[in-house]
């Protein structure tokens, strides 16, 4: 399937820039029917972190 191979390559990417990269593929579809479709097989899209947490250290 096409989506899952562009998450593959980009697992980080939002639905807009899926929905960008589809669009290129010659696939036109809106960001709701994409949530729909990572709902329905419960998949996940969540950007990684650029930066670690902040840890809050005892200072006594």
């Amino acid at each position: 399937m096409l989506i899952l191979e562009l998450v593959a390559r980009t697992p980080d990417m939002t639905l807009h820039e899926l929905k960008a990269m589809l669009a290129e593929a010659g696939v036109h579809v809106g960001v709701g029917t994409l949530w729909r479709f990572f709902d329905r097989h419960q998949l996940t899209l969540t950007k990684g972190r650029c930066t670690p947490p902040n840890w809050t250290i005892p200072t006594s």
